[in-house]
């Protein structure tokens, strides 16, 4: 992640995969993929997500070492926001970091975006087991 080797798309698919993983193992639930029951339905796999999000671009950003303590709770409330939009149309914010979280969000709780960017990671691990440069 913070090589910068993972391209978007698939950094979202790992995202997707190690968040429905967490959900699975907290809750010791199983839920579909697909349809109205989906996990990425729930709050509190949004929760996951989104939590996962900004811990991921701390990561990308030099690591969690290096953030300020005050950025982490303004995080901490952006996020709040951010899930509660997810429901309804838009984040209303200035906020950059805030409207990224709210856009990727959006993906990963569109059945066809995520399994998108599940093939991406998938691809981007093919890559590399094969000594290809994804």
């Amino acid at each position: 992640m913070r090589s910068g080797r993972l391209d978007t798309q698939a950094a979202l698919g790992l995202l997707k995969v190690a968040g429905d993983q967490l959900v699975h193992e907290f809750l010791n639930l199983d839920f579909p993929d697909k349809g109205p029951a989906r996990s990425s339905n729930f709050f509190t796999t949004r929760f996951v997500y989104t939590s996962l999000w900004y811990q991921f671009s701390w990561l990308r950003q030099g690591g969690v070492g290096t953030v300020n303590p005050v950025k982490v709770a303004s995080d901490d409330f952006d996020r709040e926001y951010v899930l509660i939009a997810s429901y309804f149309d838009t984040l209303l914010s200035c906020d950059r970091k805030a409207l990224n979280c709210e856009a990727d969000l959006r993906l990963l709780v569109n059945e066809d975006s995520a399994t998108a960017a599940v093939s991406a990671l998938h691809c981007h691990l093919a890559a590399m087991d094969d000594g290809s440069t994804p």
